[in-house]
């Protein structure tokens, strides 16, 4: 998880630029998820009918670190 979101901030909404996945309503709160191996979307309109790779998705939390500490394996939390 982590990573710079310089280059995604005053975006909004739903963009997947690269593989890189951005669903967002505020440019606070970012969290990035590395998706390793990375997945591939399904033939949809959203990815103009071609599969989508994805290779992190990045998401506005309301607790960002409530989510991280979620995400951390028993006993580290």
């Amino acid at each position: 998880m982590g990573g710079s979101q310089a280059d995604i901030r005053g975006t909004y909404g739903m963009h997947h630029p690269s593989g890189r996945w951005l669903v967002n309503g505020s440019a606070d709160g970012l969290v990035e998820l590395t998706i390793e191996p990375p997945c591939y979307t399904k033939h949809r309109p959203i990815v103009m009918f071609t599969r989508g790779k994805v290779k992190s998705l990045t998401l506005s939390l309301a607790d960002p670190d409530g989510f991280i500490a979620a995400l951390q394996p028993p006993g580290q939390r």
